[in-house]
């Protein structure tokens, strides 16, 4: 995560009612993962990153 973002910021999480829920982070967030740069400068890249609560597994 970015050294400046402050996690005891509050936020807000739209959840819906599918149970699916959104979160958007009021940060940036930094990630490194393989890139195929074959078609540079006309690619696209894309990093999964996936987020979690501490306190809840995944089916809480």
């Amino acid at each position: 995560a970015d050294e400046g973002f402050d996690g005891t910021y509050p936020t807000n999480v739209v959840v819906k009612d599918n149970g699916t829920c959104l979160y958007v982070p009021p940060g940036i967030f930094k990630s490194t993962c393989k890139i195929d740069i074959t078609w540079f400068p006309f690619d696209d890249q894309r990093c999964e990153m996936k987020f979690g609560s501490w306190t809840y597994d995944g089916f809480q």
